[in-house]
């Protein structure tokens, strides 16, 4: 490795490698167990508290914006819309107006189908959104 030959031949961190170098292995041990025990799991014990009061702090006020929305629903009185239509202006029923028709009877049957009336193009349930 590179950084070991960097560091031992440094003026100022040499001494301190071969210091550490000529420690028993226990040493080393408690030294990395210390780090580790001051260092490290205060930092994951902060960090996992953090996530619970997050969680519950995220989980109460999202309780809080259901209540209000829902004291809001109750509150205010609905809004009359007004009906839905298609573009023929006619109010947009709930059942397809061709659900009945039976295009199969009187047709021989090497003819494809008619086209429903009102969808000349072929194309339904479009909406188009004009952007003026």
């Amino acid at each position: 490795m590179v950084w070991k030959a960097y560091v031992k031949n440094h003026p100022k961190f040499g001494s301190y490698y071969a210091t550490i170098q000529r420690q028993p292995s226990w040493v080393t041990k408690i030294a990395i167990f210390a780090f580790v025990f001051a260092v490290v799991i205060p930092i994951a014990v902060l960090v996992l508290a953090a996530i619970l009061v997050a969680t519950i702090v995220f989980t109460i006020l999202a309780l809080i914006a259901r209540a209000f929305n829902g004291l809001a629903n109750i509150l205010t009185p609905p809004s009359p819309s007004p009906p839905h239509t298609n573009d023929d202006n006619q109010p947009h029923t709930s059942q397809s107006p061709h659900a009945s028709t039976d295009y199969s009877s009187n047709r021989p049957s090497s003819s494809p189908p008619p086209p429903p009336p009102h969808d000349a193009d072929g194309r339904r349930n479009v909406r188009v959104i004009r952007r003026d």
